[in-house]
């Protein structure tokens, strides 16, 4: 690295030895990690009043709080074929959580489970 008065290469602590100024290095690091979402509606083959949606398939990055770390989550519905998976992994492949059972057995889950209240 050299120094932007001088051009004089820099000491190993950042100074210039001629005109004696201090350069600090930062560096930032940017991790993206993306993911998809995917969305079928057909309102001739398949019509809800909760759900127009006949199939539901996403995959995206969360960090989980517990764990301290990135995580994949992967989830499909498909209510045609009454299918539900859901699968979480770390980073490195690990699978943490897996699920795959019919979409009418999965009940009690996330937004539905019943509340103290409701009990």
């Amino acid at each position: 690295m050299k120094c932007e008065v001088c051009g004089i290469d820099l000491d190993k602590d950042g100074f210039c030895p001629k005109c004696n100024r201090r350069y600090i290095c930062l560096q930032e690091n940017l991790n993206i990690m993306d993911g998809y979402r995917i969305a079928k509606i057909n309102k001739l083959l398949y019509h809800s009043k909760n759900h127009n949606k006949y199939l539901e398939e996403k995959t995206d990055y969360e960090l989980n709080y517990l764990r301290g770390e990135f995580v994949e989550r992967y989830k499909k519905e498909d209510r045609l074929n009454n299918d539900y998976e859901e699968t979480i992994k770390t980073l490195d492949g690990k699978v943490i959580y897996h699920c795959h059972e019919p979409l009418s057995d999965h009940i009690n889950h996330g937004n539905a489970k019943k509340k103290e209240e409701d009990k």
